[in-house]
């Protein structure tokens, strides 16, 4: 004859609040037991959010005086700077600047969307009439060096295979643009 075992008791880890719902969860969030960032403590935000905003700096600076400096001046195409509020979690919100790249029959919008992004050290969302390509904010140094002291170079995201990243540089720019602008 089978014997039917009885169903041990599983005592919580956390005893459960007097009422259930948002008011319990409003209980816990006043008794302080919500951690909301026990993985960002020691961060320095400030730091991090300068750095974010000076290697975009260098990026439109890198677009607009080298790679696109010609066809500026031929007045192919013509960027233009406008502020950009950006509201990251932790960091708040904090002023950036969007690059417009209009040319004859076509627009380019470079959009910093933060230095919080999961799997780099930052995005910028290019975006056309061709779709969107992210440019991703990478460093080969490991997690213990702070952001402000690491190495950083940009690389080419496509939306539809998130996993290939090309080192961003004149020819991937130049690629990235006409995908935008010219599909096929």
């Amino acid at each position: 004859m089978p014997t039917t075992k009885k169903p041990r008791k599983v005592e919580p880890s956390i005893a459960p609040p007097a009422k259930g719902g948002m008011e319990g969860f409003a209980n816990l969030l006043r008794a302080g037991v919500v951690d909301a960032a026990p993985a960002f403590r020691g961060i320095d935000f400030e730091g991090r959010k300068s750095k974010w905003l000076e290697l975009v700096g260098e990026l439109y600076a890198t677009i607009e005086k080298d790679w696109l400096k010609k066809l500026i001046s031929r007045g192919d195409i013509q960027a233009l700077e406008s502020p950009l509020r950006i509201n990251e979690q932790f960091i708040g919100a904090y002023d950036a600047v969007r690059l417009s790249l209009a040319m004859d029959g076509a627009f380019v919008e470079l959009t910093p969307r933060g230095t919080l992004v999961a799997g780099a050290n930052g995005r910028v969302d290019m975006s056309g009439p061709g779709g969107e390509v992210m440019l991703v904010l990478e460093s080969p140094d490991d997690a213990s060096v702070p952001f402000p002291k690491k190495t950083f170079f940009w690389a080419a995201v496509s939306p539809s295979s998130r996993s290939i990243r090309v080192p961003l540089d004149k020819d991937t720019f130049g690629d990235a643009l006409t995908k935008l602008v010219a599909p096929f």
